[in-house]
């Protein structure tokens, strides 16, 4: 057994550089990259839909990208703290639940000329994980499997659909 199998199996810790150093970083670089272009798509759709939305889509998108921001500050500090991680699942609920609640507004709005129902998609997923864990297991807080694969997986298609919305009406725009 390499010593870092040994460290973590006597103290239950993993410090980054463990057991698998390489997956570690990369799954950190993954997320943090994520982050970053989870809220420049923010961004995006707060410049080319603000004015659509009206003053309260648009006051949602940019709480959403304070969130975004947040909770990326939050990445770059959880493992040097414990508060790090309680800013960024602030920060990653405050981007998502705005997000959902902007979904409801473009829906009532027609801010897209269709799929308007996908932003709402993708931020329904974070709050809808978070609450089952709160509800399934309340000593915990830890959601079952199902629950964080149904978050991602409407996360994610809700994502890739406001993002195919927003580049099918930037092109169509483009052409007029």
């Amino acid at each position: 057994m390499r010593s870092g199998s040994r460290e973590y199996a006597s103290n239950g810790s993993d410090s980054i550089g463990g057991v698998d150093a390489f997956y570690e970083i990369g799954q950190i670089a993954g997320v943090v990259l994520g982050q970053v272009l989870f809220v420049v798509g923010l961004l995006g759709l707060r410049a080319g839909y603000a004015a659509r939305s009206g003053s309260l889509g648009a006051g949602l998108l940019l709480i959403a990208v304070v969130g975004g921001a947040v909770s990326l500050g939050g990445m770059l500090i959880m493992s040097s703290t414990e508060f790090g991680w309680n800013i960024w699942m602030l920060g990653m609920l405050t981007m998502t639940l705005t997000l959902a609640v902007f979904g409801a507004v473009a829906m009532q709005r027609k801010v897209f000329s269709r799929w308007n129902f996908a932003p709402l998609m993708a931020g329904v997923g974070m709050p809808v994980l978070l609450f089952a864990g709160l509800i399934l297991d309340p000593g915990d807080g830890v959601a079952p499997e199902w629950a964080a694969f149904l978050a991602v997986g409407l996360t994610s298609v809700g994502l890739v659909l406001v993002g195919y919305r927003m580049q099918a009406e930037s092109e169509r725009i483009g052409a007029a």
